[in-house]
């Protein structure tokens, strides 16, 4: 009865998190065009678990888990006025708090293994401004993993006088495995050329690499639609 049990469990819990090697936190607001953005590249991907304005629990999971990938994307906001720093927001049942420090170095306690970090929010990356995520992503690096930000938008920042990130479909699906697709589009498949200007809605789906359309190689970005 006891093992009866235990397996039900373990069922239920692998059921509420997943078991896969990506792990998206997308800290938006679920109606918000970055939302979307994520679920175009990630929802049909079923080698990943996407976890949308998640709770501190499921964040906490993610890097206590057995993913080997994280990608974190939220908002963030650029503070302090005698040593700047960059944070990221987080957005739960529609309220906004900015992560500290010491959120993340209680995550960092729990990190166990290497993994491939992937941060997307204003400011990150940049080298004269402390990011209150240091310290775990100290410690991947201490296990042997790597991080990777998201480019920053150069003339926007210089526009808004402050780091902006580039939240672009190319940047998240540089995480898809190539190999496990078996229908996809790609920025050619979606959009037809009509004229050497107007751009309309093509919506072709990809089985092969055989049309330059279709090319997952020479393609700007991927969106997954079936997976292996």
């Amino acid at each position: 009865m006891k093992n009866i049990v235990f397996i039900l469990t373990f069922l239920i819990s692998s059921a509420s998190f997943g078991y896969n090697d990506i792990c998206v936190l997308s800290l938006f607001a679920s109606d918000s065009s970055e939302a979307g953005r994520i679920n175009m590249v990630f929802e049909n991907y079923q080698r990943a678990d996407i976890f949308e304005s998640p709770s501190i629990s499921e964040i906490q999971h993610c890097f206590s888990g057995d993913y080997q990938e994280v990608i974190w994307v939220s908002h963030g906001v650029i503070s302090g006025i005698i040593t700047p720093f960059t944070a990221p927001i987080h957005n739960f049942e529609n309220k906004k708090q900015i992560l500290y420090p010491r959120f993340f170095e209680n995550i960092a306690k729990n990190l166990n293994h290497s993994i491939k970090l992937r941060i997307a929010f204003c400011g990150a990356g940049e080298e004269n401004l402390k990011n209150t995520m240091d310290s775990l992503i100290k410690r991947n690096e201490e296990l042997g993993g790597d991080v990777n930000y998201s480019p920053k938008l150069d003339f926007m920042s210089h526009l808004q006088g402050k780091p902006v990130t580039n939240l672009s479909l190319k940047w998240l699906s540089q995480s898809i495995d190539k190999t496990k697709l078996v229908k996809w589009m790609t920025n050619r498949s979606r959009f037809c050329l009509q004229g050497k200007r107007n751009k309309q809605p093509c919506q072709r789906i990809c089985t092969s690499d055989t049309q330059r359309r279709c090319d997952r190689n020479s393609s700007k970005y991927i969106i997954p639609l079936e997976t292996i």
